[in-house]
């Protein structure tokens, strides 16, 4: 149970691969890449963002997503939806939200 005004758990879809091979100008290299995953924005978001969002899991969908098949996988790429999510803060120059606490 969370406490009165704390904000529910959820985590952002991500993927991430080791790679070893020549990279740049042909200098051999071992690194781990990674990206977040994105949807199509949800009606809160595409206000914002027209074409793409975050995508954010449930605590309930982070078993599915790391050790699921993959259409099990593929069926949480969607947004969140509008309903389940607030906005704090917008607006140009912020750089946080302070938690929501300002």
């Amino acid at each position: 149970m969370t406490e009165e005004g704390a904000r529910p758990l959820f985590a952002l879809g991500g993927v991430w691969r080791a790679y070893k091979g020549n990279y740049g100008g042909g200098e051999e290299r071992e690194m781990v890449t990674s990206s977040m995953v994105t949807s199509t924005p949800n009606a809160l978001v595409r206000e914002s963002h027209l074409d793409r969002m975050p995508v954010i899991f449930d605590p309930d969908d982070y078993a599915h997503w790391r050790t699921g098949t993959p259409d099990e996988a593929f069926a949480l790429l969607k947004p969140v939806p509008a309903e389940r999510r607030v906005i704090n803060q917008s607006g140009k120059g912020l750089k946080s939200d302070h938690g929501g606490l300002d």
